[in-house]
């Protein structure tokens, strides 16, 4: 997030849970994305909820996610 390098924002949401996600904002550290970004490296985990990495509300369905980095020619923008 720009003026906050360790906190994330969910800037877009679809499908069901996504109203308890929109703008929601977490730590970088300890997350998926946070996880991609500092890797440089694409994730795909049959259980995304499993991995203990998540901040969403337990209202929101997880499973299987691929998490990939959003690519700019300034450099990642997030995942």
């Amino acid at each position: 997030m720009p003026g906050e390098p360790d906190l994330l924002q969910v800037a877009v949401a679809d499908g069901v849970g996504a109203a308890l996600c929109q703008d929601l904002r977490y730590p970088k550290a300890g997350s998926l994305t946070g996880r991609v970004l500092d890797q440089g490296e694409d994730l795909l985990t049959d259980d995304a909820r499993s991995t203990g990495t998540t901040y969403l509300s337990e209202g929101v369905p997880l499973g299987p996610a691929v998490v990939v980095r959003l690519q700019t020619p300034e450099g990642d923008q997030g995942s």
